[in-house]
């Protein structure tokens, strides 16, 4: 991986644990969880296209989208649920 792909996973690693860190900010956490969708699939582009999916790359990928599905149905429970 590039210094771009780790400046990437480090971010979005910041970015879904601070999600439900920003409770007061409803748009910013629909916003972010959008964003990090995003993220998530430009870099499993990249993990894929470049060095070919192994047992790191995949396990990061399984847990970056389990933070965000995770993340994802805290806020949607939390906020449309009421």
């Amino acid at each position: 991986m590039g210094p771009l792909e780790i400046t990437l996973i480090t971010f979005l690693i910041i970015y879904v644990i601070a999600i439900p860190f920003l409770k007061k900010y409803l748009i910013y956490q629909y916003i972010s969880l959008v964003i990090s969708a995003f993220l998530i699939g430009y870099l499993f582009d990249n993990i894929v296209t470049v060095e070919g999916i192994d047992r790191n790359g995949l396990i990061l990928i399984i847990l970056l989208i389990g933070g965000l599905i995770f993340n994802s149905v805290r806020f949607f429970r939390r906020n449309l649920v009421k």
